[in-house]
């Protein structure tokens, strides 16, 4: 008679969070939610976005919106500049870059507490660390505030969805262009 050792179904991955510093607070956004971290040298600011809107940048040939979590989690809006850092975001095919001063590194998602219920929309509880907690972001919340037109944004928001492809705003080919006198000079 053969016995064969017994196999045990593979454990289930453990949960994590990315932990990441806006100014001198931590926080956390679900690891299951995070693509990456980018360093964005250039963007593009949106006319009459609303403040946590910074603007649109070129992710390897793909817009997506530049958020700045701090107006929406009641904090002193960022200054973004040149090398502005980004956690790229993405669920339900909503993308997003959350704009960031450091990501400080990954936590099992263990020992939640639920959040306060005068803390805000955007917060998903907290992640009790021995080091000290870290505020869990509600990602899904906050992508569907920002980039979903159905929810109750403003129009520069909601033309930001990645999923729809960008309109132009060019005059039509027949309207001639307007002359410039200047340039007549020495013909």
């Amino acid at each position: 008679m053969t016995t064969a050792p017994a196999v045990s179904p593979p454990a289930p991955a453990q949960a994590r969070a990315c932990l990441i510093r806006l100014g001198n607070a931590l926080y956390a956004a679900e690891v299951r939610f995070a693509r990456e971290v980018v360093v964005f040298d250039e963007y593009t600011q949106v006319p009459l976005a609303p403040p946590h809107l910074i603007g649109v940048a070129n992710l390897r040939g793909r817009l997506v919106p530049l958020v700045d979590l701090r107006p929406l989690l009641g904090l002193e809006p960022a200054r973004a500049t040149r090398g502005a850092k980004a956690l790229v975001v993405e669920r339900d095919q909503l993308t997003a870059a959350f704009l960031i001063d450091d990501v400080v590194g990954l936590e099992p998602l263990e020992r939640l507490t639920a959040p306060d219920p005068d803390e805000g929309e955007f917060i998903a509880g907290h992640l009790e660390r021995s080091a000290g907690a870290a505020v869990l972001l509600d990602v899904s919340r906050i992508l569907t505030a920002t980039t979903n037109p159905e929810a109750k944004v403003s129009a520069a928001t909601a033309a930001m969805v990645t999923r729809r492809p960008a309109t132009s705003a060019r005059t039509p080919a027949s309207t001639p262009p307007t002359a410039n006198p200047a340039s007549r000079q020495n013909r």
